[in-house]
């Protein structure tokens, strides 16, 4: 029973630059972790974080971040398992992922107990929902949300330069999530532009992970360069002044996608 881990990390190359492990944490997993127990799953968590990082000898710089949506019914199990890996990591500096809500709200969901925190800057809207916008970035809804007082952590921001394709079927229910964008998006024989973000599949595709057929409809949700333009202005005018800016998630492909100036266009918003 208990809490066990589902995706560790292995490293085929040795990293060159220094490494800070993130540890994922399910919500709905924690909600199940009796409160006796959380001591001992901190506990888990800093034994395995040491042990891969002297395993496969990496430069490391006594930094780790938690990576958990809480929520009300989570928020005491969390925040205590972050004091027991504070007492098992003294010297180490301890971060936590924040999300929009969580930045705008803190006398409601509560600040962590931490050094510092992450603003995740995407992922704006309902996922499953059926509607014409684009879920990962919207500049409106985050405009909403950096209104309120300074947060009372430093903060880093990581931006998003993902793109996925969200799959319902006719009768506008939630499918599935596709990581890739379909190559044939723009051929009107295969698929009806429905709005700013959806399509109707005019013939049966299979593509990126399973089929999708003839009569779904698909919403293609992307970072485009323009949205992470105005979204880096909009966190640089903001009271936020964030130490690091991470890209997430940062792989060949999507590099090629944005481009490397604009990347360095985008951070220099906030120096």
């Amino acid at each position: 029973g208990g809490v066990v881990p589902v995706a560790t990390v292995i490293f085929r190359e040795k990293p060159t630059l220094p490494v800070v492990p993130v540890i994922y944490i399910d919500n709905d997993a924690l909600s199940q972790v009796p409160a006796q127990e959380v001591d001992l799953l901190a506990d888990k968590i800093t034994g395995r974080v040491k042990k891969i990082l002297d395993d496969n000898r990496l430069n490391y710089r006594n930094e780790v971040q938690f990576d958990c949506d809480w929520t009300p019914s989570t928020q005491d199990r969390f925040f205590a398992l972050l004091k027991r890996v504070r007492v098992n990591l003294p010297e180490w500096t301890l971060s936590a992922t924040l999300r929009l809500h969580q930045l705008r709200y803190p006398e409601k969901t509560g600040v962590p107990p931490v050094d510092r925190a992450c603003l995740m800057a995407y992922n704006m809207g309902e996922l499953r929902t059926y509607g014409d916008r684009n879920s990962i970035l919207d500049t409106e809804v985050a405009a909403r949300y950096l209104k309120g007082a300074p947060y009372p952590l430093s903060l880093d921001v990581a931006l998003p330069i993902f793109s996925w394709t969200v799959v319902f079927d006719e009768k506008e229910n939630y499918q599935r999530l596709l990581r890739k964008i379909p190559e044939a998006l723009n051929d009107p024989k295969q698929f009806k532009p429905m709005g700013r973000f959806l399509y109707r599949v005019i013939k049966d595709q299979s593509e990126g992970g399973g089929d999708i057929t003839a009569g779904s409809i698909i919403r293609v949700e992307q970072s485009k360069k323009e949205d992470l333009r105005a979204l880096a202005r909009l966190i640089a005018r903001s009271h936020i002044k964030p130490g690091a800016v991470l890209f997430y998630h940062l792989d060949d492909e999507l590099i090629k996608g944005i481009g490397i100036d604009e990347i360095k266009e985008i951070v220099g918003f906030f120096r």
